[in-house]
């Protein structure tokens, strides 16, 4: 799997959803390959998601392909999203980031009602 490829099909909206319908049927080196993928480019993609917000709809599958991997590639994976320049932990603080916000918008409009897709 390419990088480039990839990051580009997942530039657009379309792109995710259609990785994240693909994945399920991909056998387990191609799924395990893509996933190895994205986490390379985790910060990339996020960064061109904050306007679709359609990201989050990898989460299940993939989850799938994570439950599936053997410890090496978990292992392998786990390094990925660390990255040399902390990768995991931006994308994360990114997200706590957007929560906060959200959070504070509620709570200034008077509804204190945070849905999870809104924060996805």
């Amino acid at each position: 799997v390419s990088d480039e490829l990839c990051v580009m099909i997942m530039s657009v909206r379309k792109g995710k959803r259609l990785v994240a319908r693909l994945l399920p049927f991909l056998p387990a080196a191609q799924a395990a390959a893509v996933v190895m993928v994205i986490a390379r480019n985790l910060p990339a993609l996020a960064k061109k998601d904050k306007q679709d917000q359609v990201l989050c709809c990898l989460v299940d599958p993939v989850s799938a392909v994570i439950q599936s991997l053997s410890s090496s590639a978990l292992t392998d994976l786990l390094q990925e999203l660390q990255g040399s320049e902390g990768q995991l932990t931006t994308v994360l603080q990114n997200k706590v980031n957007r929560m906060r916000q959200l959070v504070s918008q509620r709570g200034k409009t008077g509804d204190h009602l945070v849905r999870w897709e809104n924060i996805c």
